[in-house]
């Protein structure tokens, strides 16, 4: 039976340097009585926080197309384009007596953006020149390791492809994510060139096609037109904003005679191949905490302002380090009850134009900084936290994860630490948006791991 309870509060900021026990720790055998079992709670073990930036993310697949750029005073200028290609899926043959009109691009929006949508940008289309290959990563080997998240076949936010220097059309506008689409005239040589397809399929693939109309759309797109890249300015603050990729298409507009009656009427090009669509999405970090970043190296968040950074779309993690758990839970008879890691927004960085991801997922990492797999949640989830906002005081507002079974898991292992962990958004591929963690020695919103355990007899 519990023959009492003793309930420790420290200074979480508390930092252990010289031994593998928690120096700021009360002892928990200190005070347990001789065979007897008490419950324990402590929040002083130290938690070692970093920024991890990853090679490259897949950003294909992912059934959004994401435009923009804005200005982050902590992670820099972030700027994205967008690669894809269009289809032709059905016969067109317009009458002789039918009039081309015009043709454009309509971009539906999926709700998504970050930045300041209240300032005007410039979205410029640009035709392909090359074709959209991806990337083919090698069979795994023991030195060369892959993140878990990077599939077999992939394109990333670091890929590129070929598209012609002349701007095939703009438009400048401040975005409004929460409505409908946005349409973008194109020039009429691009519609003449459409309108008049059937002319230009060759003979040879009109009998190929004969008994399968998707030689015809491979034709399209590896001959006739390779595709669009959509991009803004260098120079553009404002904001990034996505769009439904299963909705993006090109249309053609023409009239044709119904019934002796010129009536408008048009034809669709969508977006097609949505493996080979994605998003090129960049950093440019001069001037800022984390100007010395290099891929799959950590910055310690020490040297960023006591707290360290999560971002989707240019692969930045928290990589989270509990040097000392281990050796002071296991050397003794205790027993983990609850274990709660509690990861706290630094104020002032989550309002306005730059919400925080509504989630985080937690990973395991090692000393590569390779993401190896990830932590177990519900079902056959990864684990993870929502935000919960301190509304009163706009000051407490974290992420709590729930780390029971994997610290139990854990202390039973041989390794002599605790699996460092990667906080990432599960999101990471498919927008841009980050958050801002406050680390162990922060004046006022401090990473915190708090561990109710129990000890069996005496040591």
């Amino acid at each position: 039976m519990y023959k009492g309870l003793i309930v420790l509060f420290f200074a979480s900021s508390a930092l252990l340097t010289t031994s593998c026990d928690d120096q700021g720790l009360l002892k928990a055998d200190e005070n347990f009585s001789s065979g007897g079992l008490e419950t324990v709670y402590v929040d002083t073990f130290s938690v070692v926080t970093s920024t991890v930036l990853m090679d490259s993310i897949p950003s294909s697949s992912k059934g959004t197309l994401i435009v923009g750029g804005y200005k982050d005073d902590l992670l820099g200028k972030i700027t994205s384009s967008t690669y894809f290609q269009i289809g032709y899926f059905s016969a067109f043959t317009p009458e002789t007596s039918s009039i081309y009109d015009s043709i454009g691009l309509i971009l539906p929006y999926n709700h998504q953006s970050y930045g300041d949508t209240t300032k005007t940008m410039t979205i410029n289309v640009s035709e392909l020149t090359d074709a959209v290959n991806q990337r083919y990563l090698p069979p795994y080997v023991p030195n060369d390791k892959v993140s878990i998240l990077n599939p077999t076949f992939a394109l990333y936010n670091t890929s590129k492809v070929n598209y012609s220097n002349t701007v095939m059309a703009s438009k400048t506008l401040a975005t409004t994510p929460l409505k409908d689409s946005i349409f973008i005239k194109l020039p009429d040589a691009l519609g003449m060139k459409f309108y008049s397809i059937q002319n230009n399929i060759p003979d040879v693939v009109k009998y190929q096609a004969s008994s399968n109309f998707a030689v015809i759309s491979n034709w399209f797109i590896e001959s006739y037109f390779k595709g669009f890249n959509l991009s803004v300015p260098t120079n553009t603050d404002a904001s990034i904003v996505g769009f439904n990729s299963a909705k993006v298409r090109v249309r053609l507009f023409y009239r044709k005679y119904v019934n002796d009656i010129l009536t408008n009427t048009y034809i669709d090009f969508p977006l097609t191949n949505s493996f080979n669509q994605f998003n090129n999405i960049s950093a440019d970090r001069t001037g800022t905490p984390v100007a010395t970043l290099s891929t799959a190296k950590i910055l310690p968040s020490v040297a960023t302002g006591n707290v360290s950074f999560v971002q989707s779309g240019v692969g930045l993690y928290t990589k989270v380090e509990f040097p000392f758990v281990k050796g002071f839970l296991k050397k003794n008879r205790y027993v983990i009850l609850d274990a709660i890691l509690e990861v706290p927004l630094a104020p002032d960085t989550y309002f306005g134009s730059t919400p925080p991801m509504s989630v985080l997922a937690s990973y395991t990492t090692d000393v590569s900084n390779i993401i190896s797999g990830g932590v177990p949640g519900n079902g056959n989830d990864v684990l993870k936290a929502s935000v919960r906002y301190d509304k009163e005081y706009t000051t407490n507002t974290k992420y709590s994860f729930s780390m029971t079974t994997f610290f139990n898991t854990e202390i039973k292992t041989n390794a002599p630490v605790i699996t460092p962990l990667a906080l990432v958004s599960p999101n990471l591929f498919a927008e841009v948006n980050r958050v801002v963690i406050g680390n162990r020695f922060h004046p006022t919103n401090k990473i915190k791991l708090k561990i109710y355990y129990t000890q069996y007899g005496t040591n």
